[in-house]
Parts: structure tokens; sequence; C-alpha cells
């Protein structure tokens, strides 16, 4: 992408930042993507990042995944990263999309169990049992982490022989993890149901 695209992008994610009231800003990023739009620009902005052009269901879905509390913040400063990532076009830049997506969700269990320190692998089967989610639902946020460990460079250095992610990898793992989140806040919530779901 040649530099002044990306000083133009620079912009107007600087605008996001500023803007004070919401539903002025809301207007203009609606405007702006309609815009962009028309103009056949491979790019729109979501709530303040501009990244690669999502269709309308996954945006909603990366919308809410990055609308959470503050108290989720180091979750969503992840997926803020992992679509900032999405505005390149190199390998590097979809590896480092996966890694954010994968950290965001490590993040997010760290945060619902105060366990700081512990990768997600080691909390799932805890979390499954808290917050009484289908271990199927805790296989899928594994198969996220799991596929981010695997990938070639993503996680863990280049790995010889090893899957060299693609632009459609990472849109992927992107909308699959900010779906996950909204999956997994949805259940840190107390339930209402005295019904314990199935394990």
């Amino acid at each position: 992408m040649s530099e002044p695209i990306n000083k133009v992008f620079d912009f107007v994610e600087f605008v996001a930042r500023v803007w004070k009231d919401k539903k002025a800003y809301s207007a203009f990023e609606e405007k702006t993507n309609s815009v962009w739009g028309m103009e056949g620009v491979p790019y729109s902005i979501l709530r303040g990042v501009v990244s690669s052009r999502f269709n309308q269901s996954e945006s909603e879905t990366i919308k809410q995944s990055i609308e959470k509390d503050d108290y989720y913040e180091n979750c969503t400063q992840h997926l803020k990263k992992a679509l900032a990532a999405m505005r390149g076009h190199a390998v590097e830049n979809w590896q480092e999309a996966i890694r954010e997506s994968a950290s965001a969700l490590e993040a997010l269990v760290r945060i619902m169990l105060n366990a700081p320190n512990k990768d997600l692998v080691s909390l799932l089967q805890k979390f499954q049992n808290e917050k009484k989610i289908h271990r199927a639902s805790a296989a899928m946020v594994k198969g996220i982490y799991d596929f981010a460990s695997d990938a070639s460079g993503c996680r863990h250095s280049h790995k010889a022989g090893g899957h060299v992610p693609t632009e459609a990898d990472a849109r992927f793992i992107v909308v699959a993890s900010c779906a996950a989140v909204n999956f997994l806040v949805a259940h840190d919530a107390p339930s209402t149901d005295s019904a314990a779901m199935d394990d």
C-alpha cells in the first residue's frame, strides 16, 4: 500500500480517537464506509480502526466484540491490533492478525477467571466448568488458539514445513475470534437459568 493512502487512513483513525460525540462519530463512520464502498476502496473503518473490508454480518460481529466495557479492555486492544494488521497484504500482516486474535481470547479468559499469568489451554477446563459452557464450545475456542500456535510465524517462530497463513485464514480467525469473544462475554454474566448445561 502506498504511503499517501496510509496517511489518509492514519488521519481517519486519528479523527476517530479524538471524536467525543459517539452519535456523530457513528454517522461519520457510516458515511465514510458508504463512500469508500461506492468508490471501490477495499477497506472500511470499524470503531476507529481501518481494516480490510468485511461484509455486513462480519462487521457487526467485529463491532460488537470491540465495544465491550473497559473491564475487557486488554482483550479489545488485541482485537483492534488484529484488525489493524488486516490493513496489510503480506504474510506478516496475516500472522500478526492471527496472533493478536488468539491473544484476545487468552486475555479475555484470564480476565474472567482472574488468572493473569495462565495460558488459555490450561484455563479452558476451569472456564468450561465455572461458566457452564458446553465442551464443544470450549473446543471451538481452543481450536482457534491451536491454529495460531500451529501456523508458522504466528504465536511462535517460523516452522519448517509449517502452514503459512493466507489472507483467508486471517480473515476467518479474526471474525471467529470476535464471535467467540461475544459468546464468552455472554457467559460471563450470571446465568438466569437454573438448569445446568450438559458438560
